[in-house]
């Protein structure tokens, strides 16, 4: 069990505090990049609706306004699928090799 000192060291350490900096930074990116998404869709809902209520395609039912909510949709998934790849490849393999060096890993 590691003690409350160890664990404070480990936070203050010059390792720790650039890997969550990486962390933070990704975290920014990809909210950001969903944030995007949602706020044009939400514009082009308040200033463009007669075109998002027509069909996207001539023979078809569906308006461009759902199209493009299921692209917000999937894009927000597509775009959490990505920073689990990437937290699961580099993330923790960073923070098992900090906890490592700071003599913190239970394995």
């Amino acid at each position: 069990m590691q003690s409350k000192d160890d664990i404070l060291k480990l936070i203050h350490s010059s390792a720790f505090q650039k890997m969550m900096k990486t962390k933070n930074r990704m975290v920014f990116c990809f909210s950001l990049l969903t944030l995007i998404a949602y706020c044009l869709f939400f514009i082009a809902i308040a200033w463009l609706p007669d075109w998002m209520g027509e069909p996207m395609f001539s023979a078809g039912i569906v308006s461009t306004g759902i199209w493009l909510a299921i692209f917000s949709v999937i894009f927000a998934v597509f775009i959490s699928g990505i920073y689990t790849w990437w937290a699961n490849k580099y993330f923790d393999k960073e923070l098992q090799q900090v906890l490592q060096e700071a003599g913190l890993n239970e394995e």
